[in-house]
């Protein structure tokens, strides 16, 4: 799957991923500057098994960028009020958890 906008009204359907991995759970920033999302692009099932990371890109589909690096599944990610932080689910060590990055990707996935 990828990640979709359109107008309130339905009109104006975009496309703003592309790619043949799943993207899936797109965030808004509350700012209205970027979408925070996971995804499989970068995971190989053959090599780790189905390995879900979080990404983020600017609002119009450009400049992606991934924020975690696990061998673990992250997902389900949600910003803060203020779209400085992003907060997403993880099973990190068998245990499912939430972690916090912040959303330009300078942290990486310590728990709150």
């Amino acid at each position: 799957g990828d990640v979709y906008v359109m107008d309130a009204d339905g009109d104006n359907l975009r496309r703003l991923t592309n790619h043949r991995e799943q993207d899936a759970s797109p965030s808004w920033s509350p700012d209205g500057r970027s979408i925070a999302f996971f995804s499989l692009r970068d995971s190989d099932p053959a090599i780790e098994g189905i390995n879900p990371e979080i990404y983020v890109m600017d609002a119009d589909g450009d400049n992606v960028r991934r924020l975690t690096s696990h061998n673990d599944w992250d997902f389900a990610p949600s910003w803060s009020p203020d779209s400085r932080f992003i907060v997403f689910y993880s099973n990190r060590n068998d245990n499912r958890d939430v972690y916090v990055i912040e959303g330009l990707g300078q942290s990486n996935g310590q728990r709150p």
